[in-house]
C-alpha cells in the first residue's frame, strides 16, 4: 500500500484515462482522489466517454478511502482543476497530482512521497515535478535540480503550498511591470513572453490555470523539485488536448526510473543553467511555433 494521497484528474478520454488509472493501480494509494469535470452541454460524445470514465476510475480492486468530486456540468479545464483541488487540499496536508494524460513511470510515485517528506518543512522548496525538458542528463551529482518553473504534467505539492494559488489578474498586470518579475526573469525576452502568455489568458484565448500557480511561486519565492530524468510521458499531444492540440514541436516520450534510493542536492539553489536551457528551446520556440506546452 502506498501512503501518500493521490489525485486524478479526469473528464472525456477513456483510453488515455485507463492507462494512467492503470499505472495507480499497481501502487494501491491509501487514498484517492478523485476529480471529474462534467460533459459540455448538448455534446453526445461527452456524455458517453464521461460514463465510460466513471466506469474506469471507480472500479477499484483494492482497500482505499476514496474520494470523489464530480461535476454534473461542465465547468472547463480552469474551474475544474481549481476547484476540484480546492477541496483536496481542505482534506490532506499533500498529494500527488496526475491528470489523465499524464502517464507516469514505476518510480515517479515514490520519488514525490520521498520529497514530500523531505521537504515538507522547508521554506524554499514548495513543489515537485516529474517532468524533465532537458535533452541529456545534467551534469550534477543528485537525482533532481531546483528549477523556478513548475512544470504540472504529474506533480506534487503542500497545502501550504497551494495556499498560495491566486487568479486575480489585477495582482499580476501589477505583478508583470515590478522589479521582483524582472528579477525572476532577467532575460527582456522571457519576461515578453510570460506577459504574452499572461495576456492570452487574461482575454480569454488560452485555459490556463497552472500560468497562475507558476506566478503564484515566483512571488513568494518558492523553487520546484526538478528530476534529472523525464518521469512523465504527456499523452495529450493530439486533437483532443486543450492546449497541446496544435503543437508543432516533437517531444520526447520516454520515460525512466530514477530508483529508490534518492541522492540529494548538497545545497538548495536555483539551477539556472538548466532553466536557461528550458527557455531558450523550451518556451522561446513555442513563440516561433504559436504552441503552449513543449516537452
Amino acid at each position: 500500500m502506498f501512503n501518500t494521497t493521490i489525485v486524478l484528474i479526469c473528464f472525456n478520454r477513456p483510453l488515455e484515462t485507463e492507462k494512467v488509472f492503470n499505472k495507480i493501480k499497481l501502487i494501491k494509494p491509501k487514498k484517492l482522489f478523485l476529480i471529474m469535470d462534467g460533459p459540455k452541454k448538448n455534446c453526445q460524445n461527452d456524455i458517453v466517454n464521461c460514463i465510460l470514465v466513471k466506469n474506469i476510475i471507480t472500479k477499484i480492486p483494492w482497500k482505499c478511502e476514496v474520494y470523489k468530486n464530480f461535476s454534473k456540468k461542465n465547468l472547463g479545464l480552469k474551474k475544474r482543476i481549481v476547484t476540484g483541488l480546492d477541496w483536496v487540499f481542505s482534506k490532506t496536508n499533500s498529494a500527488i497530482i496526475l491528470e489523465d494524460d499524464c502517464l507516469p513511470s514505476n518510480d515517479f510515485f515514490n520519488y514525490c512521497e520521498k520529497l514530500l517528506i523531505y521537504y515538507k518543512k522547508n521554506n524554499s522548496v514548495k513543489f515537485i515535478t516529474g517532468n524533465n525538458f532537458q535533452k541529456s542528463k545534467l551534469n550534477i551529482k543528485a537525482d533532481y535540480y531546483f528549477s523556478k518553473y513548475s512544470h504540472i504534467w504529474g506533480w506534487a505539492t503542500w497545502k501550504n503550498t497551494w495556499k498560495l494559488y491566486c487568479d486575480n489578474n489585477k495582482i499580476w498586470d501589477k505583478y508583470l511591470d515590478s522589479k521582483e518579475f524582472s528579477k525572476i526573469c532577467p532575460n527582456h525576452l522571457e519576461r515578453r513572453y510570460w506577459k504574452s502568455m499572461f495576456n492570452k489568458v487574461k482575454n480569454g484565448i488560452l485555459k490556463s490555470w497552472s500560468i497562475y500557480l507558476l506566478f503564484s511561486l515566483w512571488r513568494s519565492g518558492g523553487l520546484t523539485a526538478t528530476p534529472n530524468i523525464n518521469l512523465v510521458q504527456n499523452l495529450g499531444f493530439n486533437k483532443r488536448g486543450t492546449n497541446t492540440k496544435n503543437s508543432q514541436i516533437k517531444y520526447s516520450k520516454k520515460i525512466q526510473n530514477i530508483g529508490k534510493d534518492l541522492k540529494h542536492p548538497k545545497e538548495i539553489s536555483h539551477n539556472l543553467l538548466a532553466d536557461n536551457y528550458v527557455f531558450e528551446n523550451i518556451y522561446k520556440q513555442s513563440f516561433k511555433k504559436k504552441i503552449t506546452n513543449y516537452f
